[in-house]
């Protein structure tokens, strides 16, 4: 008899529904989003599930890697350095200059982050704020990842530039100015700038003289910047990343520069949490230094070891490219498929999200739940600046689960936007 938490070979993996079942079936309730009541109900009915809403890859990890972690030595025991395991760190020094094109001059000191983009921020958002009284700003995408919750938890004011969802480069300059303005208008001093130029959730790829209009706003407020770039390593194959530390690397002697990179989406392994700080080498030591370990100690000793030994070698770029290739093909697929149906998507390239509006009557949110039980497909949801709802789908997934989601996604539309 096969018991439910069983699981197939990594190839014979075409849904999620075992994945929910072994890491959500629980006898207490998992979440209070509505939408796990939506996951369970296909689970428990042993119907397929398809999860487009999240940006993870939880079908594999790369083989090699997998394989790293049966390290013979101990590697089960507390780490002392506060930058993190030092082959990991030592590893990523010589592995992301090449890998974001950073100039040899600019010296940014490289720390380990093992507790995930969003803490990483969240943890130099409240350095940022210590010993600052004055009422201050944080200037932030928007629409964006959840900024701006860490920021009003940290005691910061949100002010958002607007993103428009037409654009495949990104915001204005002007929009950075109008941000800036209301700023000034209400009284507000800046005290960080917040980038994300592979976008979340548009899929832009920003520009190099947007971000360097950020950088010369960063120098005249003395404002650090801090550069999300959880998706650099995952845009379309057609797509070169704009290399944020790169544009803006003369921030980096004046303690004006931290970029978070993540290794984990960018290497299916999203719950090893793993990634780098990177930038001034005063804004990496405080934070590596006090403010993350006051909130959790050095940790994950065996999936550091694991990156670190297989990091840069030939499986590990060879990955990379093949999710930039999964990635691309997802999107002609997409595309394609909903063209047949008379439904067009937005896709800029620059991270692996595509956009699909929802039909003008009825609603949004209702409409995501009816296509989440009739097709099995469940979809994300953003707003862009003034209000507008989009369904957002996430591209990096093997296609093995992907093609499936696609045919009954589209099967689904068909029907629910003539009704």
């Amino acid at each position: 008899m096969t018991s439910m938490w069983s699981v197939g070979a990594v190839e014979d993996i075409t849904d999620d529904s075992a994945m929910i079942r072994r890491t959500a079936v629980d006898t207490v309730h998992p979440f209070d989003d509505p939408t796990a009541d939506w996951m369970l109900a296909r689970v428990r009915q042993e119907l397929p599930l398809y999860l487009l809403h999240v940006a993870d890859h939880s079908e594999s990890m790369p083989p090699g890697l997998r394989e790293a972690l049966h390290d013979e030595r101990p590697c089960d025991g507390l780490i002392f350095s506060q930058y993190g395991l030092p082959e990991l760190r030592q590893k990523l020094e010589g592995w992301l200059p090449h890998d974001e094109g950073w100039r040899p001059e600019s010296a940014p000191l490289v720390s380990v982050s093992w507790s995930g983009t969003g803490a990483a921020i969240f943890d130099i958002l409240r350095m940022l704020k210590a010993g600052k009284q004055e009422p201050s700003a944080i200037l932030l995408p928007r629409p964006g990842w959840g900024y701006e919750l860490s920021v009003r938890d940290t005691g910061f004011q949100p002010v958002g530039y607007e993103v428009p969802v037409e654009s495949p480069q990104g915001p204005d300059i002007a929009h950075l100015h109008e941000a800036l303005l209301r700023c000034r208008q209400e009284g507000l001093a800046v005290a960080g700038i917040i980038v994300n130029p592979q976008h979340n959730p548009w899929g832009g790829n920003w520009t190099p003289e947007f971000l360097d209009a950020v950088a010369d706003l960063s120098e005249t407020e003395r404002a650090p910047v801090l550069v999300d770039n959880a998706f650099f390593g995952v845009t379309a194959q057609e797509v070169e990343p704009t290399s944020a530390v790169r544009v803006m690397d003369r921030l980096i002697a004046q303690d004006l520069l931290v970029s978070v990179r993540s290794l984990s989406k960018q290497f299916a392994c999203s719950g090893w949490a793993l990634g780098a700080v990177a930038g001034s080498p005063k804004l990496v030591s405080e934070y590596s230094g006090r403010w993350r370990c006051t909130r959790e100690p050095t940790a994950n000793f065996r999936a550091q070891a694991a990156m670190a030994s297989w990091l840069g070698g030939q499986e590990s770029t060879q990955f990379a490219w093949q999710r930039r290739r999964d990635t691309t093909r997802n999107a002609w697929l997409l595309r394609q498929s909903l063209s047949e149906v008379g439904l067009a998507l937005i896709h800029h390239g620059g991270a692996p999200f595509a956009l699909l509006r929802p039909p003008r009557h009825g609603s949004a949110a209702e409409l995501r739940k009816r296509i989440v039980e009739d097709s099995g497909v469940l979809l994300g949801m953003d707003r862009d600046a003034r209000g507008q709802e989009f369904f957002k789908i996430w591209l990096g997934r093997s296609s093995q689960v992907f093609e499936p989601a696609v045919r009954a996604l589209c099967g689904s539309v068909a029907m629910l936007w003539s009704d």
